[in-house]
């Protein structure tokens, strides 16, 4: 391995850790009165929602959008591989989970910021 992956990996791992470790933080924070809770907690009903909704169509674009590449992949000369369509998937998936990890942690996260502030 080149130390040019090397530092990528390393940096990577990094960046991961110190989310863990913020995520930690902000859990052990207080939540805040009754009332800033039911407000965060109908701030992450309505963000949930809207998840669920957005994934629902990005289900249905992600499939067709992987149907089209790997029909491509057949075609000679295309230059592209059945690989492509597979890759296009996964990041579609991790792009998907990350933007679930990431609102869950900013809901998480809001009445704990009105309490600190």
């Amino acid at each position: 391995m080149d130390p040019i992956s090397i530092i990528i990996v390393i940096s990577g791992l990094v960046a991961l850790f110190f989310a863990g470790y913020l995520v930690f933080k902000i859990r052990r924070e207080s939540s805040g009165t009754e009332k800033m809770q039911e407000i965060s907690n109908a701030i992450r009903d309505g963000a949930t929602a809207f998840l669920n909704s957005e994934n629902k169509v990005l289900i249905v674009f992600v499939f067709a959008v992987t149907v089209i590449l790997f029909a491509v992949s057949f075609i000679p000369d295309s230059g592209m591989h059945w690989g492509t369509a597979v890759a296009f998937v996964i990041g579609a998936l991790l792009s998907m989970l990350s933007g679930n990890i990431g609102m869950r942690i900013a809901t998480m996260a809001n009445a704990k910021t009105a309490q600190g502030a």
